[in-house]
């Protein structure tokens, strides 16, 4: 509920800011847009049937028995993967508010190449396409901060970009933990105690807690994303203006 209301305001909030910073169509490079497409559906597949092959036995879901390891395509990598697949399909606006959404939660992806987890993969190949998926997700905030106007982290937009991160791992990634068994968003099994407890204490892993170091990483995110790319935006708009003005 309380993710919701964060929605709601944080749409209000965005309204009264003016969108700011999304105004204009995409920048450039559109055709390359269509070819990162076409591969991140690619990995998606490959890693569906990575999935499929698995004898893990099956999992009922809804009345229908699944391959259990099927769930994990639920994992936040392959969510993104979604995320950035539809960014690149969608018209404006839309595609504006998607690019916008997926450079902020670009830290899933460089965090999933970080921590990467080889211990499951049975085909020969899995490995090396989780490499290439992987390069290929750390690379599109990138292309998204250069290609696509972003709205300014602003406020209303940490609030908008939160309530939407927080539902998809209550409302799909949990469930799908407790159901199948499996660690799909890495919060059914708290970690060993460390750092977290000596930042916020306790004995007791409190989610809550986590979603401030969430909101922490999305903001990271967003602003290192948009500086490191503001000189190639700057240069490619100074170019376009050239251009248009031969």
């Amino acid at each position: 509920g309380w993710a919701v209301s964060m929605g709601v305001l944080g749409w209000r909030w965005m309204q009264r800011e003016g969108c700011k910073g999304m105004a204009g169509d995409r920048r450039y490079g559109e055709k390359l847009g269509r070819v990162l497409a076409a591969l991140l559906a690619g990995f998606y597949c490959m890693q569906l049937y990575y999935k499929v092959i698995r004898d893990t036995g099956d999992l009922n879901m809804l009345g229908v028995e699944v391959p259990r390891a099927l769930v994990w395509m639920a994992m936040p990598c392959h969510m993104y993967t979604l995320l950035a697949i539809a960014t690149l399909i969608s018209p404006r606006p839309y595609c504006n508010y998607l690019a916008s959404l997926c450079v902020t939660a670009s830290w899933n992806t460089f965090l999933g190449s970080a921590f990467a987890d080889f211990d499951d993969q049975t085909h020969w190949s899995e490995g090396y396409t989780f490499i290439a998926h992987h390069a290929t997700l750390n690379v599109l905030p990138l292309y998204f901060a250069t290609s696509y106007p972003l709205h300014e982290f602003t406020p209303g937009w940490l609030a908008f970009s939160t309530c939407w991160i927080t539902l998809l791992n209550m409302a799909v990634e949990m469930p799908l933990s407790y159901h199948s068994g499996y660690n799909i968003n890495y919060h059914l099994h708290p970690p060993s105690k460390g750092a977290g407890d000596r930042i916020f204490g306790g004995d007791v892993y409190y989610k809550p807690k986590v979603i401030l170091i969430l909101v922490f990483l999305s903001t990271s995110s967003h602003l290192i994303v948009t500086f490191l790319t503001r000189p190639v935006v700057r240069f490619l708009e100074r170019s376009a203006q050239k251009t248009k003005q031969n």
